[in-house]
Parts: C-alpha cells; structure tokens; sequence
C-alpha cells in the first residue's frame, strides 16, 4: 500500500512506521478485560483489589491483565502499604490514537473517492439510457415494436 510519494521515493506508512511500543500498545488493548481496566483507571487511580471487583476472576488473573498494561506503558504501579495502586498513563495513547486517525482519513478519504466514481458512473449510465431512447423512432398508432424498421 503506497501512502506518501514525494523526493523520489515510495513511503508505506505500515512497513517504514515499525514501532514495537506501539505494537505492545494495540496488545494490551486487544482484550476486553484490559480495556475495561484502562478506562476505570482513567477516571480514578484504582487498586487491584477494586480493579478486581467487576470481573469474575481472581486478583492474580487481573494483576497479570495490569502487567501487560503496565508493559505497555499504559498504566503505573505503585506499593501504598499492602495495595498495589494503578494509575493511568493517558499520553502513552497518543501514538496509537494518531494511527488510527491516519488510517480513518486514509479510507474516508478512499473511500470519498470510490463513492464519487460510482456516482459519475451512475450518472453517465443514466445519461446513455436517456440518450439511446431519445435516438429511437416514435412508434407510430397500432404499430408493433418490431415493425418500426
């Protein structure tokens, strides 16, 4: 997929753009426990205790779920006495959020494009079917379709 042509050169946003932190990113967010977890943690720091509350799972299960986060960068951990508080780290969204945002004008834009194609198809379709009908010869009263030639 080409995205940006310019000073000689072909740049493909999905092949030159490789980042792993991103990638971790887009791992940690593609499980629904996780996401559910960041977005609590993005309104209020929570515990893992309280983070645990919703789910049915046990407080190891969502303290790995937290890991992967915190690997992410997405969350912070931190030890007050014998809880574990998780803060969110709302900036390290940034670069995935900017991808995504590339990609949707990337198709809107495409996809614009491909829309006004089939339109002008359409429209041109339409105009050759008025245009052949008009170049027919009236039929004349009582005659059949297959006399008119």
């Amino acid at each position: 997929m080409v995205d940006k042509v310019g000073d000689g050169f072909i740049f493909n946003y999905m092949v030159e753009n490789k980042s792993p932190a991103l990638d971790s990113v887009f791992h940690a967010l593609s499980d629904g426990t996780r996401r559910a977890i960041l977005e609590r943690v993005l309104t209020r720091p929570a515990t893992v205790g309280q983070l645990a509350e919703p789910f049915q799972m046990s407080l190891a299960a969502v303290a790995k779920h937290v890991v992967v986060l915190e690997s992410a960068q997405l969350v912070n951990r931190t030890r007050q006495g014998r809880h574990t508080l998780v803060t969110a780290r709302p900036d390290e969204l940034r670069p995935a959020v900017d991808l995504l945002q590339y990609y949707a004008t990337f198709w809107k834009r495409n996809l614009d494009s491909l829309e006004e194609f089939l339109l002008a198809n359409e429209r041109a379709k339409e105009q050759e079917t008025n245009h052949s009908r008009a170049k027919r010869k009236p039929k004349k009263k009582g005659e059949k379709e297959d006399e008119r030639e």
